[in-house]
């Protein structure tokens, strides 16, 4: 067998760390849901809009939806700081 490495990522995250979060998050405990293992980080809500059903298992996911939910984690976040007037790296006080 030959492993061969992608010339460019299929799927790239925003943010690998947060990715590498959610994906250590999901597999938390074992026999679990994503809805009770990525909830307080990962609303229901947000794993429906990305048509991906809360109640499935984290082992039954592929890395592009891994990364779709990262994705969107990452642009909530960033939504809601701009919303809230926080900038990063501002040194104002």
């Amino acid at each position: 067998m030959r492993l061969t490495p992608h010339d460019h990522l299929p799927h790239t995250a925003d943010d690998p760390t947060l990715l590498f979060e959610l994906v250590k998050l999901a597999f938390g405990q074992r026999r679990k849901t994503l809805r009770n293992n990525l909830k307080g980080r990962v609303s229901a809500d947000t794993l429906e809009a990305l048509g991906i059903d809360p109640a499935r298992r984290p082992q039954t996911l592929t890395v592009a939806e891994y990364v779709a939910i990262a994705n969107q984690v990452a642009a909530d976040e960033a939504a809601s700081a701009v919303a809230n007037g926080d900038t990063k790296g501002s040194d104002e006080a």
